[in-house]
């Protein structure tokens, strides 16, 4: 990948071609995402354990407020 080379601001055509053929704000896009998925998988174990834990929480909480209206619905407000 030459073009992604410091020799591509010395010579001003290809810059400028690249950037007609790639807009500059889709590869920024693309190295966010990149960047997202390299942190994701490096912190895979952290990702699910949060991902658990805030399922895991809000099963509770779903739970805890469904036998809560039931108890309200039985034995009156």
């Amino acid at each position: 990948m030459r073009e992604h080379g410091a020799g591509l601001a010395a010579t001003g055509a290809p810059v400028f071609h690249h950037h007609v053929s790639y807009p500059p704000w889709k590869r920024k896009l693309r190295g966010m995402f990149h960047h997202m998925a390299v942190r994701l998988s490096e912190n895979r174990r952290i990702v699910a354990a949060t991902i658990g834990a805030t399922g895991f929480t809000v099963a509770l909480i779903a739970a805890g407020g469904y036998l809560f209206l039931i108890q309200l619905a039985r034995y009156g407000w």
